[in-house]
């Protein structure tokens, strides 16, 4: 059974909350780990894998992740690998989760390979992987729910690994 698919009742006033609640920012993020100088994370887990800490991002998502730079100005290197066919942005920040609206350091051109170079202060750094490929969902009145058009395949997921590298 559809969730888009109802028209009245509880159902429908559950899946509206709960839309609600993840657009209106409410959620506090969730780190997906900690960066590791030098290893790369792979982020190549579905859903069914039962294994959210390396789950591929779906679209319009944010995952998360932090690392530290201590003592002194670190050059910091970050790679970032995705499967083709999909739009990944790469964002940093100091002291708080990045987002695209806040970030100190970003890569937001087409494409899902990316490389941010950077001098960092010392701190606690977010680095977040936003997946800006999207869906069309468009209502079908007739039959009472959505159609979807566009690169469906990201609603599997796209995978992607990541790999910070400091100079020290």
């Amino acid at each position: 059974s559809h969730p888009e698919g109802i028209t009245s009742g509880e159902r429908l006033e559950m899946t509206e909350a709960c839309f609600r609640y993840a657009i209106d920012g409410v959620g506090t993020p969730v780190l997906k780990g900690q960066l590791k100088n030098g290893v790369v994370r792979h982020m190549n887990k579905r859903a069914s894998d039962k294994n959210p800490e390396h789950t591929r991002i779906g679209d319009l998502q944010y995952h998360h992740f932090s690392f530290d730079i201590s003592n002194q100005p670190t050059d910091v290197k970050i790679e970032l690998s995705g499967e083709e066919g999909f739009d990944l942005c790469l964002y940093l920040k100091k002291g708080a989760p990045a987002f695209r609206s806040n970030a100190d350091h970003a890569k937001k051109k087409p494409g899902s390979a990316k490389v941010l170079k950077a001098k960092l202060p010392p701190g606690k750094w977010f680095l977040s992987v936003e997946c800006v490929t999207t869906v069309k969902a468009e209502l079908d009145g007739s039959r009472g729910f959505f159609n979807y058009s566009g690169n469906t395949a990201v609603l599997n997921g796209a995978a992607y690994q990541i790999k910070l590298s400091t100079d020290n």
